[in-house]
């Protein structure tokens, strides 16, 4: 088995991010973790069978796996202490894996899958694609297209919301038997010419089976590409006050409902324009969080606003100019305090993507970025070399309705603004966070590992006992990801965490 970390990026500026990012040397030893319910002489044919498949370079162990560790995880230190080979992973808070297996072809899952059926091995699967292409990246450079898409996570560019252009998936059943392939890619006579330009099928559409889920390995998906437009305008609208985002919100919807804006539209705040400029100790030194009244003086010097909302117009160029005059007709009238901006590049051979300044390109143009790494640091004094970032996030999936917005708003900033001692009142945040969506029937639209089981995120879904979280049958064994969005396979139901939550 493999101790040495295989470089992941070609570009220089790409692997630095990861190395600095993963740390190549973490400050935490990574201990050896059996998996759940297995013995070290059962784990050892396990492994020796892995490698006969893959190879000793294709099977990690020891420090080979600080790149398959959360690098912002918030118990590193507390759990670090509690690893041993004695204990399962599944028991402490800090994710450590048993080892990595990495194939490199169909053939070669088939081969893993079976391994881990018969030695009741479970596997967490997930991308470790680098596929950086043209039409819409995740937010973060490296985040593979294939994997953001399976988590129904999404970009920026005309076709950002990822899943709903999957034109057929090809997916390793857990047997490791079956390899399936949905729609018309299905049809194997004179190679279907519409395996990947329909959605139409005959019979059961799957592919949302294998979206957010642990019912299957994707190993190929087709997804639909943005054309290259011969016009593309990067525009922005900034409003000056807190409550001015009601209006944003209800203006922006309308728009985006009836196709005036056909792309995403990213609502960003004054404490992220912040984050960007600088650390929270450039603006601010006393306790607690920063104040609204010193947030005022900060929109007045920097001539922020407060809340921005960024889009962008892909047409041709008769088309994308007559969009952004409606845009501004609309804003003047439902929105008249507000300030929008909009820079035009045309080429009628197509936009050349990496053409366009970064500021008014990069995701958006599907030109993958690292801007956002340095945000998480923003808490952290420029003194302190010693600490490091962690990253955690809630996520509902609210209506678009302003009013619906800004109730969030104001429900949730006590709840944030309650926890200035961040790493020991995370958990506390986020139940607090929650309990306000539980209450109002809000839904998240994807959550941390920690906090994917029933007894918090899934629960939500509770229509008839839980039902659809239970799907026995298409990995009766259990070795793909259990736990993973609740669903856990009654072989290893044993391990589900007490997370500590009773609302």
């Amino acid at each position: 088995m493999s101790t040495e970390i295989p470089p992941t990026y070609t570009e220089p500026e790409y692997e630095a991010a990861p190395q600095a990012t993963y740390e190549r040397q973490p400050r935490f030893p990574i201990t050896p973790v059996l998996p759940p319910g297995i013995t070290h002489q059962v784990w050892t044919k396990a492994t020796q069978a892995f490698i006969s498949v893959l190879g000793p370079d294709a099977v990690l162990i020891d420090s080979a796996l600080s790149d398959y560790i959360n690098p912002y995880d918030l118990h590193e230190a507390e759990s670090a202490e509690d690893e041993s080979a004695e204990n399962s992973n599944s028991n402490s808070k800090r994710k450590v894996p048993s080892a990595a297996v990495c194939p490199s072809s169909t053939d070669q899952l088939s081969a893993i899958l079976k391994i881990a059926n018969e030695f009741t091995i479970p596997l967490w699967t997930f991308s470790r694609g680098k596929n950086l292409v043209w039409p819409s990246t995740a937010s973060l450079g490296w985040g593979s297209v294939m994997g953001n898409t399976l988590d129904r996570g999404t970009g920026f560019g005309a076709l950002f919301t990822h899943h709903q252009f999957i034109a057929g998936l090809e997916v390793m059943l857990a047997s490791g038997e079956d390899l399936v392939r949905t729609g018309q890619w299905g049809i194997t006579a004179n190679d279907s010419p519409n395996a990947f330009l329909s959605k139409f099928t005959y019979g059961p559409s799957i592919e949302g089976l294998f979206l957010q889920s642990n019912l299957g390995v994707v190993t190929k998906m087709s997804i639909w590409l943005q054309p290259q437009p011969q016009a593309f305008m990067s525009c922005s609208f900034s409003m000056p006050l807190f409550d001015d985002l009601e209006v944003m919100v209800d203006a922006f919807s309308e728009m985006r409902r009836d196709g005036t804006i056909p792309s995403c539209v990213w609502f960003a705040s004054l404490i992220e324009m912040l984050c960007i400029a600088g650390r929270r100790e450039d603006y601010w030194k006393g306790e607690g969080p920063i104040p609204d009244w010193r947030l005022e003086g900060l929109r007045l010097e920097t001539g922020y606003g407060h809340w921005y909302a960024r889009f962008r117009l892909y047409r041709p160029k008769r088309v994308v100019e007559a969009q952004f005059e409606e845009i501004k007709e609309v804003l003047a009238k439902k929105a008249p305090t507000g300030t929008i901006s909009g820079s035009l590049y045309t080429d009628e051979e197509g936009v050349n993507a990496g053409r366009v300044p970064v500021e008014h390109g990069s995701m958006f143009v599907g030109v993958p970025q690292l801007w956002s790494l340095p945000l998480i640091k923003w808490p952290i004094p420029k003194s302190k070399t010693d600490r490091k970032a962690a990253h955690g996030d809630y996520a509902p999936v609210i209506p678009s309705s302003g009013k619906l917005v800004m109730e969030w708003l104001k429900k949730s900033k006590p709840i944030y603004q309650a926890d200035p001692v961040q790493r020991q009142n995370i958990k506390k945040l986020y139940y607090g966070l929650h309990k306000v969506a539980k209450e109002r029937g809000y839904g998240m639209y994807r959550a941390h590992v920690n906090h994917m089981g029933e007894s918090i995120v899934a629960c939500l879904n509770d229509f008839n006992g839980h039902v659809y979280n239970r799907f026995d049958t298409l990995d009766p064994r259990g070795v793909l990801s259990p736990g993973k969005q609740g669903i856990w396979p009654s072989g290893f139901r044993h391990l589900r965490e007490n997370q500590e939550y009773d609302g």
